[in-house]
């Protein structure tokens, strides 16, 4: 099975929006022991979370409807 070109192109859309959010995160908070924890901004992360959702559904309907 072939990957549609319109299909892959959002894919890489996706993982350059994904490296974004990536770049963006900031620490939230440190623990007594040293250790850092992330976070991302939420909107950019939700933004990202609902287009994977939208593509996946679009792409997995269209290969049932085939």
């Amino acid at each position: 099975m072939r990957l549609d070109p319109i299909v892959t192109r959002r894919f890489h859309e996706l993982q350059q929006k994904a490296d974004s959010i990536i770049t963006a995160r900031m620490v939230d908070h440190t623990a007594t022991d040293g250790t850092q924890y992330l976070k991302v901004p939420s909107e950019l992360y939700k933004e990202w979370a609902t287009n994977v959702l939208s593509l996946l559904q679009r792409t997995l309907d269209s290969v049932v409807t085939r």
